[in-house]
């Protein structure tokens, strides 16, 4: 596994369940047309629903992208 190379980050969905205010289990479809990967996002709410929670995972996973794989 030392040799797997990750070229892009194309999320297609993301599930969040007891993380921020999302105590059930939360859905988001991230693709577009055709269940394509879509290039853009707009989420849309009222303070306090959650929407820095799902900016915050969706930065955290791109993150793991730039660790360096074990030995």
């Amino acid at each position: 596994m030392a040799d797997v190379l990750l070229r892009r980050f194309q999320p297609l969905h993301l599930k969040l369940e007891r993380v921020g205010p999302f105590r059930s289990a939360f859905e988001l479809p991230l693709t577009g047309t055709e269940d394509q990967p879509a290039n853009f996002f707009l989420l849309a709410s009222k303070n306090g629903f959650g929407k820095t929670t799902i900016l915050e995972t969706v930065y955290g996973l791109m993150g793991t992208l730039a660790l360096p794989l074990p030995s």
